[in-house]
């Protein structure tokens, strides 16, 4: 049975290694060990290894190796689907609980965009809606 590090390293040979490190072997080497340490840290039950390997298949937007960023937020997704939990871009919130910063973004950037789309942008009306009705209920 192979181990997480090999199904990992086995699994990175169907990218292309990322352009800059092409022509360091050092640098390969410790990015491929930083993105199996995730799968080895975070990964929980059977399955995960294979269904993040899929989500990251389906996501990736080239051909080079994911980041270990873009490997974690994918091992995340599939936690969530597993646990059912509610995936951040459909949680309700409240936004008074927001830090200062983020508060300001949502009221000065996020809503005043959302009501901009009810007019502009037909095929995005019931994602507008829906930001500004959570907005209206808080």
């Amino acid at each position: 049975m192979q181990t997480t590090n090999d199904q990992v390293l086995a699994w990175l040979d169907t990218f292309s290694p990322i352009a800059s490190m092409k022509e360091n072997p050092e640098a390969l080497a410790r990015e491929m060990e930083t993105i199996a340490g995730v799968f080895t840290r975070e990964t929980s039950g059977p399955g995960t290894i294979d269904k993040t390997f899929q989500h990251i298949k389906m996501t990736n937007t080239s051909r080079a190796w994911p980041t270990a960023a873009q490997v974690y937020e994918a091992l995340r997704e599939v936690k969530r689907e597993k646990t059912g939990e509610k995936v951040i871009g459909s949680q309700t919130g409240d936004r008074f609980k927001l830090d200062a910063i983020n508060r300001s973004k949502l009221e000065n950037e996020v809503i005043p965009t959302a009501k901009r789309w009810l007019g502009q942008f037909p095929g995005l009306r019931k994602h507008a809606i829906s930001v500004l009705l959570e907005r209206a209920a808080h």
